[in-house]
Order: C-alpha cells, then structure tokens, then sequence
C-alpha cells in the first residue's frame, strides 16, 4: 500500500527511468515530512485513553522509523503499540467478565510502560495517567472476581425432597434455579407459593423442567445473560464460571466426593456422608444440578463442584466425571452466560 502511494506521487510527464527515480526518492521524502516521526504523538493518544489511535500512530512512526533508519525509534514504537494493545483488550476482557485475563492484561500494560519510562523513552509524567488507567482496569477486575467467587461460594444447598411441596421429587430443575438466583442475592425463597410460582414458569408434568424456560425465568428475574443450549461442553461451562456465575447443568446422573452436605444429612440419600462417593443414576427425563466452582488451575481445573438437589448437597467431580453425567463434551444441555 505504501509502495503504491509512493508510485502514484510520480509525475506523468516523467522523461527517464533517472528522473521517475529521483521524483520518487523527493516524493517519499517529502510524505514522510508529514508523518509522526516521534512518540510522542502515540504517548498523548493512550493519555486519552484512546488505544486505537494509539496503535494506529504507532504503526505509522514504526513504518517511517525503519524506512529512515532509525530502528531505535521503530522499537519504541512498538513496544507503545503493545501498551495501546494490552489496555485494549484488557477492556475488553473485562467487559466480557475474563477477569483474569482483564488482571493479566492490565499488569504486563503496566509492566511494560514502566521499563520504557526507566529506561528514558517516557517521561514519569507522560506516563502517569497511562499507568492509572492500567490499574483502575486491574482493580475493577480484582474486584469483580472477589464479588463473582462470593456469588459462587454462597450458593446454597437445596434438597428438594425436604421441598414442602407435592412436586418437591421432582422439582430438582426448580430447586436448581432458586440456587442460582440466591446466589445472586435475588430475594426469593422455598415457600409453597414461591416454588409454585417457579414451577410454573418451567416445569412440564411427566417432561420435567425446560432449559429454555428457564434460562427465560432467569432473565426475567435479573439475570440477563443466561442462555441455553444442548450442545455445551465443559469449556462453556469453565468460562461463564470465570464470569463469575454458577452453571445449571442437565445431567443423566450424578458421580462424585461428597463435599458437604446441609444440616441434617440428605433426605433422599440419608447414608450419604462426607468423604464417601456419591453415585445416582437418573431416568430418561435427566436431573438439574447447579456447577458452582472448581478446584486447582482456574483455566484448567482439577475438579468442579456441584450442588446436587437431589443430594441435598455438594460432590467434587474430575472434568472426565462431569462429561459422563452430562452426556459428553459437546451434548451438555446447560444454562450459560
């Protein structure tokens, strides 16, 4: 592109290949006159927080660095294009709730902006709003992870056959959906009435609960997000927990440590103890259970915790465990963000 823009400076009444060279060589001369040629210009655009233009100066006086042999000039440049790139996405991360990746992000930005204002190429005051802002991008993730892992670790443990209701056996969809709602500080309880109202909304007599009916009660209920489908997989469900929200899962049956269990054990499986394995396979309508953490590397979990209402508690299963009870990578049908 640049080439061709040199080429179509060059005057149509050029007599020799000597003269057409020599108009050239004066041409790119006189457009890189008119290029940023220094820093600085990229610098003031991510003092105004605007990456995009900060990338774009930064390729511009890149590209006329290197075609005027300044190589040191090019080098700065780009590691300032890396800056604009890093804050950018790190917004965008955030945004869409990887707060991980918005922290990541948002401190090698920083990092990086620090070595060129050490090593001369920045001044501490042209780099002060620039480092404020990759920190203000760091807190608020901090902050939404710390808020998303309250959500999670709060998520109560329904059993629905101590349910005071006629339908409570079968209402594990509905106990499901209360779970997530508490969990996300919604006021809403287990009365007759509640669990009615709820049922209504999406439980089918002799079908069971409707994912899709009730992804659509949970968007009416706040949660604006939630989606369903029947082809997840535990990748869909890894990444809406990093968003910080639980998972409501459709499963065929339920295989793991039990972790917890609310006081006074479960009603349906009144053996069930701390520490034992928990085994239960289900008909063919399946059963809801709510995914609320996991264990180890938050990108590559060792284990994931489930909130079992037919349990009346919380297992720990391995990710191989949670694709068997959903029916395998690819056929979960789930509720995620």
């Amino acid at each position: 592109m640049l080439l061709l823009l040199f080429l179509s400076l060059q005057p149509s009444h050029a007599s020799s290949c000597e003269n057409a060279s020599s108009d050239v060589t004066q041409d790119m001369s006189n457009l890189l006159a008119w290029w940023p040629t220094s820093t600085s210009d990229v610098v003031a655009a991510l003092n105004a927080g605007d990456h995009g233009q900060a990338k774009k100066l930064a390729h511009i006086v890149a590209t006329s660095a290197r075609l005027t042999g300044k190589g040191d000039v090019a080098e700065n440049a780009g590691k300032l294009w890396q800056v604009a790139d890093m804050l950018e996405d790190a917004q965008s991360a955030l945004e869409d709730g990887n707060w991980a990746e918005a922290k990541r992000l948002a401190a090698e930005a920083a990092e990086l902006l620090r070595e060129l204002v050490e090593e001369g190429l920045v001044s501490a005051e042209e780099a002060e709003a620039i480092l404020a802002e990759a920190g203000k991008l760091w807190t608020a993730a901090d902050k939404a992870a710390k808020k998303a892992q309250e959500n999670m670790s709060g998520a109560p443990m329904l059993d629905q056959w101590r349910f005071d209701h006629d339908r409570g056996p079968v209402f594990c969809g509905v106990a499901t959906a209360i779970m997530m709602l508490q969990a996300n500080g919604v006021d809403i309880g287990t009365s007759y009435a509640e669990l009615s109202a709820v049922g209504n909304r999406m439980y089918w007599p002799s079908k069971g609960t409707s994912g899709s009916d009730m992804a659509a009660y949970l968007r009416d209920r706040g949660l604006t997000g939630s989606s369903y489908t029947t082809q997840g997989n535990t990748q869909d469900v890894l990444e809406t927990l990093k968003k910080g929200q639980v998972v409501p899962l459709g499963v065929l049956s339920s295989k793991g440590q039990v972790v917890a269990l609310n006081e006074g054990g479960s009603a349906n499986h009144p053996h069930a103890r701390v520490g034992a394995t928990h085994d239960r396979t289900f008909g063919p309508t399946g059963h809801w259970v709510l995914v609320v953490g996991t264990e180890g590397d938050p990108n590559n979990p060792s284990a994931y915790l489930v909130n079992d209402p037919d349990l009346g508690g919380q297992i720990r299963v391995t990710p191989a465990e949670l694709a068997k009870m959903a029916a395998g990578d690819g056929n979960f049908w789930m509720v995620h963000q």
